[in-house]
């Protein structure tokens, strides 16, 4: 359960950060060129790592509830 509360915090804080990053280059002096990269990379970036805590999350719970059967008892 604490892997779950914990995805769930890094998806808040990711979109925080997205949301962050959006204000701090809307500002004047960022050219619409550089902005649009980073926002790209920068999402990328956020979608990648949910993805792989996600997989990861559900790996770990597959084995936690799913244990394999050593030397089945007939």
């Amino acid at each position: 359960m604490i892997l779950a509360y914990t995805l769930s915090i890094y998806i808040i804080v990711a979109i925080y950060s997205t949301v962050f990053a959006f204000r701090r280059l809307n500002r004047p002096g960022v050219s619409k060129e550089v902005r649009s990269m980073f926002l790209k990379k920068h999402l990328i970036y956020v979608i990648v790592f949910i993805v792989l805590w996600t997989i990861t999350l559900s790996q770990n719970y597959f084995t936690l509830f799913n244990p394999p059967n050593y030397g089945s008892k007939s």
